[in-house]
């Protein structure tokens, strides 16, 4: 098992967000109407991240953006194997935000990849939330678990990790840590690292799907209490507001799009696999979804792609390449391959 996989999920999602944001109205940290109406309308946007406890790489990168004219919530995954080169350092995209915490401290590396993505994607992002391991866990003890459809047996044991997974195929009714045991397995996936992806999709829809029946002040204080000490965010009283006010408000409940840039596993020369991004089809993806939050052109600087390797080159222009949005009942009838 690699080091890394000492996981800080950030799996929350919109839904749980909006879970804590409601502790703090009913706390009276953000009760005003008409900052709340001056809100209204907008497209706000929030990039939820997850490091490692060893290295602090970001394994998990998810933006969320909420559309309060359509209702909609739309998710965008953002592989943690991406290829990436910003200025004198290439890599993974998920050694950016280790790269800024080791000579600062961790909310200027938030700031940084937060920025960083904004200018690849061409997307204006407003706000960022890491979150670790224990939040996870915290949210779904104090929503009394979370039913997950698990595709195959999960078992593994690292005492030096302190690290326990056993989970039996099928539908399981998940406790905080086994939820957390299930976000942080990674073996036995036919399709890497993109199998996991999928993993977090399930359990994406499993808790929207609890999350459908809205929790009472007592809930909300108890995940408050759970999760706040463990957030790092720059998230304003307005933009409570702005979550709050307009998942609470939606009478039908908001609805749910989940999608993945684009792009194909590969492994080059050296042997160092990566997930290369495939530009036309990412493109197309973010005007569809994304539109309002645009400010100009996917990857303008290219630095998503290493221009002198042929294979990364014809994945990231391949103009016949195509993008899947999930709903969450797309997201259900997802078959993961085990290897």
């Amino acid at each position: 098992m690699e080091k890394r996989n000492k996981l800080w999920v950030v799996f929350g999602t919109a839904l749980a967000l909006a879970l804590v944001l409601t502790a703090f109205l009913y706390l009276g940290i953000a009760k005003n109407d008409a900052a709340a109406k001056e809100m209204r309308g907008g497209a706000k946007s929030i990039l939820l991240i997850g490091t490692d406890e060893v290295a602090q790489n970001t394994d998990t990168l998810l933006l969320l953006w909420l559309n309060a004219a359509t209702k909609e919530i739309n998710a965008l995954q953002i592989p943690r194997d991406t290829y990436a080169a910003l200025g004198d350092w290439e890599g993974k995209i998920n050694g950016i935000f280790a790269r800024e915490a080791a000579v600062g401290e961790k909310r200027a590396a938030a700031e940084r990849l937060t920025g960083a993505l904004s200018d690849i994607l061409g997307l204006s992002i407003d706000s960022y939330a890491v979150f670790d391991a224990e939040a996870t866990a915290g949210l779904v003890d104090a929503l009394g678990g979370v039913e997950v459809e698990v595709p195959f047996p999960m078992h593994y044991r690292d005492e030096a990790q302190g690290l326990s997974i056993s989970i039996e195929e099928g539908r399981q009714h998940l406790t905080g840590n086994e939820a957390v045991g299930f976000l942080r397995f990674r073996q036995g996936y036919l399709d890497g690292d993109l199998g996991r992806l999928d993993a977090q999709m399930i359990f994406f829809s499993a808790l929207a799907e609890r999350l459908q029946t809205p929790p009472n002040l007592r809930e909300c204080l108890t995940i408050y209490q759970k999760i706040a000490p463990k957030v790092l965010t720059n998230l304003s009283e307005k933009d409570i507001i702005f979550f709050v006010t307009e998942y609470l408000g939606a009478k039908n409940g908001m609805s749910l799009a989940f999608a993945r840039l684009p792009g194909e596993g590969y492994v080059d020369k050296s042997g160092q696999a990566y997930f290369a991004v495939n530009r036309p089809a990412s493109e197309k993806l973010l005007e569809a979804r994304f539109a309002p939050l645009r400010t100009g052109g996917f990857d303008r600087g290219r630095a998503l792609v290493r221009e002198k390797d042929s294979v990364m080159l014809h994945i990231y222009e391949d103009a016949n390449a195509s993008y899947r949005v999930y709903t969450p009942d797309d997201i259900k009838k997802i078959h993961i391959k085990r290897r």
